[in-house]
């Protein structure tokens, strides 16, 4: 077995492993609370994993736990991430309307797949949807462990037992809602307000927050709680040749992510 390096990061290893005819994607994460989650929570995760069956989802072909780190096996595909395939001209002309409709409709369901099966994504953008070279077909990669629910017990009350729960978060901060700068838990409504954003890059082309605070850490929470926020997307999605159906559907996702939107039967406007 081969292993080429991809890239890496602070929190994370990528490789490409090849074992005999067969070709991979391991992805070695590094998380120091791993340790805080007992093998009950580590087993269920692992079940939900290989509980997903949606062509719109990376497979996960095998998932092993250490001490601070967990490997991570999919199947490996020859694509370009989705904000790569929108900013090269080559591709132009393959990004028609009714490619942007068929993406569309198959990220949302497997977004739906994910959240069927009790599984958030927590970084849901562009660069975390391979775009099949061959195909041209979408699937949603990188839903491992960005969004962690760490349940803490007090051992030594084994009757009446005590636990409560924090979350650990590591979305990218220009997709995350508004809510979650107030350090409220937005639970599904996080995926759901990423993937409006999401929609609103691929159907107008513009960045998911206004250009001059991409980079801001100190001025884009401030314009996230602000009346601005909804502002930019609503005029700029009434200035999209798209239906309105897609505008509306797009700007509940937006403004409305706290809502329980039926995912399944939203992906159906992009028919």
């Amino acid at each position: 077995m081969k292993r080429i390096p991809i890239k890496s990061s602070i929190s994370s290893e990528s490789f490409k492993v090849i074992d005999k005819d067969e070709i991979y994607f391991l992805k070695r994460i590094r998380l120091d609370y791993l340790k805080k989650l007992s093998k009950f929570d580590r087993d269920k995760i692992k079940t939900k994993f290989f509980s997903l069956e949606s062509p719109y989802l990376t497979k996960i072909k095998h998932l092993e736990y250490r001490l601070r780190t967990v490997d991570i096996l999919t199947e490996y595909i020859e694509g370009i991430p989705l904000n790569s395939f929108m900013g090269l001209k080559k591709y132009g002309k393959y990004f028609s309307p009714e490619f942007k409709n068929y993406t569309s409709g198959c990220i949302i369901l497997g977004l739906d797949e994910l959240h069927k099966n009790g599984l958030l994504h927590g970084d849901m953008k562009p660069s975390n949807i391979l775009i099949g070279k061959d195909t041209l077909s979408p699937k949603i990669t990188d839903f491992y462990f960005n969004y962690v629910k760490i349940t803490h017990g007090i051992p030594f009350l084994k009757k009446f037992p005590f636990t409560r729960s924090r979350y650990r978060l590591f979305g990218s901060r220009n997709y995350l809602p508004p809510c979650s700068f107030r350090n409220t838990n937005p639970v599904k409504g996080l995926d759901r307000f990423a993937m409006g954003v999401t929609l609103f890059e691929i159907f107008t082309g513009k960045p998911p927050v206004p250009s001059r605070f991409i980079s801001s850490k100190e001025r884009l929470p401030e314009w996230k709680l602000s009346e601005e926020h909804n502002d930019y997307y609503i005029e700029n999605l009434e200035h999209s040749n798209i239906k309105y159906q897609a505008v509306n559907l797009i700007l509940e996702l937006i403004v409305n992510y706290r809502d329980n939107i039926n995912l399944k039967k939203a992906a159906k406007v992009f028919d």
